[in-house]
């Protein structure tokens, strides 16, 4: 009897081959859903970045309109002058003026100014509106169940 041979012969080199491009593959793959989110980090990242600009001109604005108003009073004067879309309080003969502008549905854009004759920025934040801070975190699940 005649041996059968089997027309498809599969050696060690064609196997190695074979792996190689199902791992090259599968790297492709990955790099390619990398690359994605990647850019999809960035491109919300550029929003935010465009957003904090444009509410830092606003303020820029805000705070000119406020030096032209505040222009020739002293703090008291100035006291009166602002109206309420303004937070002010006199302290030491200095009025401090609190304002803020949106950056995003949850951000907002806080500049605090000091008026003593002229007006200067003392600081500038960001604020979130909700979320993290201590007071609101959620309650944690202790690992039962509170519904009965």
């Amino acid at each position: 009897m005649k041996r059968q041979e089997n027309p498809i012969r599969i050696s060690g080199v064609s196997l190695i081959m074979v792996l190689m491009i199902l791992c090259l593959t599968v790297f492709a793959v990955l790099s390619l859903i990398t690359a994605r989110s990647e850019w999809k980090l960035a491109e919300k990242s550029v929003g935010f970045t465009k957003s904090y600009y444009e509410a830092e001109a606003r303020s820029e604005a805000r705070m000119a309109e406020l030096s032209s108003v505040l222009e020739g009073q002293d703090a008291e004067g100035g006291f009166s002058a602002l109206g309420e879309e303004y937070e002010t309080q006199m302290t030491d003969g200095r009025l401090n003026i609190i304002f803020s502008e949106s950056v995003t549905e949850n951000v907002r854009l806080e500049s605090r100014l000091t008026f003593d004759g002229g007006l200067s920025l003392e600081s500038r934040r960001l604020v979130r509106e909700s979320g993290n801070s201590p007071e609101e975190n959620p309650p944690l699940w202790t690992g039962k169940d509170d519904n009965p």
